[in-house]
């Protein structure tokens, strides 16, 4: 049979493709950063989730700031989703001392938004990957800084 509808509209609900990665250096106003590096990070996606890879392709971002940054922003990089880790390299100063910081991300799931939270610098302690708000005991890893990435839900709407 055939269907005819009196409204001709239709909605398409579209999610992205990426994952937002935020930085927040507010712990400690000793923090500041200059550079945010990606590395291996997926150079292709593909436009539907799916269980396969799109390609082995990666690519490294490079973000330097103006002038050094402390504080939170969002948005410092959008990733394409990964099932491989992806690296995070920050490099700034703690007060006149430079220092170089870097997170693995085991993975990276699109419509999600990633927080690097740089919480304490000066002594090897573990950094810890989870969603926002609750820690993931079974994801722990080794840093130089303690810096503690967490995933939101997703999207803010508007």
């Amino acid at each position: 049979g055939v269907v005819t509808r009196s409204n001709a509209e239709v909605n398409v609900i579209m999610k992205r493709g990426v994952a937002r990665i935020d930085l927040n250096t507010t712990a400690d106003s000793k923090t500041q950063i200059k550079e945010v590096i990606v590395e291996n990070a997926p150079a292709e996606t593909l436009p539907f989730l799916e269980n396969v890879r799109a390609s082995d392709k990666t690519v490294s971002y490079r973000k330097e700031f103006s002038s050094a940054f402390d504080g939170k922003q969002e948005g410092v990089f959008r990733l394409f989703e990964s099932t491989r880790p992806v690296n995070i390299i920050l490099r700034g100063t703690y007060g006149e001392v430079p220092i170089r910081l870097k997170v693995e991300l085991p993975v990276v799931e699109r419509n999600k938004v990633y927080e690097l939270a740089v919480l304490n610098v000066g002594a090897e302690v573990t950094g810890v990957f989870g969603k926002k708000g609750k820690l993931l005991s079974e994801s722990l890893i080794r840093t130089n800084v303690f810096c503690l990435m967490r995933r939101n839900p997703g999207f803010r709407k508007g």
